[in-house]
């Protein structure tokens, strides 16, 4: 995967966190939502540096 398109993958991920954690705002559920969301960014990340460091 080229850098570029590593760069792309993070600020997509970092978007979605923030519009999940955005549209879940003053709802009862939000810190679960919020916790969910940090979850999945954290798998994405994980799993984007883990397919980058495979090719060395």
């Amino acid at each position: 995967m080229q850098p570029n398109l590593v760069l792309t993958q993070l600020s997509a991920c970092a978007l979605a966190l923030r519009a999940t954690a955005s549209m879940f705002g003053s709802h009862p559920y939000a810190p679960a939502a919020h916790l969910i969301a940090k979850c999945a960014f954290a798998i994405s990340i994980s799993y984007i540096v883990w397919t980058e460091l495979k090719w060395f």
